[in-house]
């Protein structure tokens, strides 16, 4: 399964375990209270699985947990368990990713450019030879306008053919 789709349903359901710990408990605005975790733990689980960081997957579900839940920690005053929750969801959500989790795309986490990659090797020297007439045309035009350049500045457009008033050794 892809890393970004194991980390939406490790999102969801990590949302969902959150929700069931807060049901019991008695809150001012209890719907807005639990709609905050759910988004916030959800958040953390997609995050996580988005992330390509080159660190084991347990590390990068503990920094992004922690990340992820100190903000909530600060405005509700809960620091033990918010924290504690998004560190040990967040490592739980790392460690399933890493290891079950696969790079979407080719090659396994290689990015190329969809330019370059066309399904036969025809195809790639056919659009090899193309690039190489683009890159040509791109060079000449761009040598033309340095010659041109060159042309403008030289000393019989500019006036700098004249005679300096002074010459080197001279002495006042």
């Amino acid at each position: 399964m892809s890393r970004i789709m194991l980390g939406i349903i490790c999102g969801l359901v990590f949302g969902a375990i959150d929700i069931g710990i807060m049901l019991p408990m008695s809150l001012p605005d209890k719907k807005a209270a639990i709609t905050a975790a759910f988004i916030a733990r959800f958040g953390l689980g997609f995050v996580i699985g988005a992330a390509r960081l080159p660190w084991p997957g347990w590390a990068v579900g503990l920094c992004f947990g922690l990340l992820l839940s100190i903000p909530d920690a600060l405005i509700t005053k809960a620091y033990g368990p918010i924290i504690g929750m998004g560190a040990l969801g967040g490592t739980i959500i790392g460690m399933l990713i890493g290891r079950f989790g696969r790079d979407s795309g080719t090659n396994r986490g290689r990015l190329r450019s969809s330019l370059y990659y066309i399904g036969t090797k025809k195809a790639q020297f056919s659009l090899s030879v193309r690039m190489h007439f683009i890159e040509a045309a791109v060079f000449s035009h761009r040598l033309r306008h340095f010659e041109q350049a060159q042309i403008r500045n030289t000393p019989q457009r500019t006036g700098l053919n004249q005679q300096p008033s002074w010459t080197l050794g001279e002495d006042e």
